[in-house]
């Protein structure tokens, strides 16, 4: 919502950028199905009725039309396999609509471009009790459901390439079903994939971090052997000051016996597969080293010690409002960064601190500068956990709070839903004055320090909350920005907002500057519109 007074635009608003959705494609987009092959219709289809085969077929019709995909005419000889209009969808995937796994959402690894995230909506008519499947039964339906999608998967041989993990029943009688990737029996390192079902055994949802089928390894057998990888390790560690040990009354409580190696496939940061000796050596009880030896060239990949001696902690602060805060920071070595990695959607394992630490709350500093092409970020230090900037502590508090009440009262994961990052940038200006704004510009929320109008906008909890909301609808509604669906984009912001900052009913109270424009002291009142 916008307000001219005195030459100033003041407005809390969101200026929706297209973020990456799917390879090729903008955020909000249809994905766009091109080259499609003929689709296999499952055969539990074929048993069907003729009615039964013309619903299973229509819910095809509709998912191919959502993608951009046309019907094809195509003649069948099994009449109960055809629709009343005679004809089937090309779909790029084979999917069983008998069992519902027709994915209704798609959110996609860009690194690896296979899907991260789908989510499925399975018919309702032929069911009218729950019938929890047993263990054996839901491992059957989640290989089953591997099987069926590999093409979209991007797996050649899901049965040879997953094995399985676990397989858990919660409390509502849902079932995750979790599998390790492999291929040609070797692991693939740190990637697995979850298949969850519902009470009825029809898949509702698929989640993980894999990678393709990786074809363009030159087989699986290594030219070094493990006692040599471990050699390796050794003789590296030797060069850095350190001596393999670990005293025996330790190792049964390390369950350590020396060190070790399995054959492991790991990806390079340019995400290229290695065969590689996973070598893992104990220099004392205060480290514990992780190696990826390449299995054929012998050079070391990767390493790093698996001891936690830097990570999450807790540090405080004084607010913009003289409030004392507690909120989450990271520690490495000697200086801590006002990044909050103990929330639940913090994926530690991709993770590299400070520069990708993928679904933390951090708090970044633009040093008084426009926020321009040519900006440079800053993190927000400390050398002892007290912190000294108010409009910091005020940013990463407010965020904390607003994603744990989306994720408490919604179960809500982070602003896409997905783990996002939240990102908040203090001290921008506009066109080198004290910025009279706060916005979420489609990836970070930003904060003026404010001039005539307003103090520091980074200071009122409802502002955070406000233009964090712009960032739920962008990854959900989606709410175009012009005309009545831009005023319901900010109105739905505003009521997020108070119920958030639960305090009051008004916005910006503790922003407000200008009492004669705004006699209220307040941006906007809920409960008196008018006021």
């Amino acid at each position: 919502m916008s307000r001219l007074s005195q030459g100033v635009i003041i407005s809390l608003c969101c200026i929706s950028l297209n973020a990456f959705a799917a390879p090729g494609s903008r955020s909000g987009a249809k994905a766009k199905v091109t080259g499609a092959h003929v689709g296999q219709v499952a055969p539990q289809l074929q048993s069907s009725t003729t009615a039964a085969a013309y619903n299973a077929g229509q819910r095809l019709v509709n998912f191919a039309a959502r993608f951009g995909v046309t019907p094809a005419a195509k003649s069948n000889t099994t009449t109960a396999l055809r629709t009343s209009a005679g004809f089937f969808p090309t779909l790029p995937l084979q999917v069983q609509p008998g069992a519902g796994a027709i994915p209704k959402t798609i959110r996609w690894n860009k690194t690896f471009g296979t899907p991260r995230y789908m989510q499925f909506t399975p018919p309702t008519e032929g069911y009218t009790t729950a019938t929890v499947p047993h263990r054996s039964q839901a491992i059957s339906i989640a290989k089953n459901f591997l099987e069926s999608n590999k093409l979209l998967l991007r797996i050649k041989d899901p049965l040879t390439e997953f094995s399985l993990l676990s397989a858990k029943t919660d409390k509502q009688g849902f079932t995750h079903v979790r599998f390790q990737q492999a291929y040609q029996g070797v692991e693939v390192w740190a990637k697995d994939v979850y298949v969850h079902m519902n009470n009825k055994g029809q898949v509702i949802s698929f989640n993980g971090v894999y990678t393709p089928t990786p074809s363009s390894l030159n087989g699986v057998k290594p030219s070094l052997s493990s006692d040599e990888g471990i050699q390796t390790v050794l003789t590296d560690l030797e060069s850095r000051g350190y001596s393999s040990g670990v005293p025996l009354p330790y190792r049964r409580i390390l369950k350590y016996n020396g060190p070790s190696a399995r054959e492991v496939i790991w990806h390079d940061r340019r995400n290229v597969p290695h065969l590689a000796w996973f070598v893992q050596v104990r220099t004392g009880l205060d480290h514990d080293w992780y190696y990826f030896v390449d299995a054929v060239s012998g050079n070391v990949l990767r390493s790093y010690d698996n001891v936690d001696h830097d990570g999450p902690t807790t540090g405080s602060g004084t607010d913009l409002n003289g409030v004392t805060q507690t909120f989450g920071s990271y520690q490495i070595g000697g200086t801590y960064y006002m990044i909050d990695a103990a929330e639940p959607m913090y994926n530690a394992a991709q993770s590299q601190v400070p520069d990708n630490a993928l679904g933390a709350i951090i708090s970044l500093d633009l040093k008084n500068a426009d926020l321009s092409s040519q900006a440079q970020f800053y993190y927000v230090t400390s050398t002892n956990n007290s912190w000294t900037d108010p409009a910091a502590v005020s940013a990463e508090y407010n965020a904390a709070v607003t994603y744990n009440y989306y994720r408490t009262t919604f179960g809500r994961n982070s602003i896409d839903d997905s783990g996002m990052t939240i990102y908040s940038l203090i001290h921008v200006t506009s066109n080198g004055q004290g910025m009279e704004n706060a916005y979420w510009n489609g990836g970070l929320m930003a904060y003026g320090d404010g001039a005539q109008v307003f103090k520091p906008l980074a200071g009122g909890l409802d502002v955070a909350a406000h233009e964090m909301t712009h960032g739920v609808n962008q990854h959900s509604a989606n709410l175009e920005y012009v005309d009545q669906s831009g005023a319901l984009n900010e109105s739905m912001s505003d009521a997020f907002a108070v119920m958030v900052d639960t305090l009051n009913w008004t916005i910006g109270e503790k922003v407000m500057k200008d009492l004669v424009d705004y006699p209220s002291g307040a941006l906007r009142d809920l409960d008196d519109p008018h006021h």
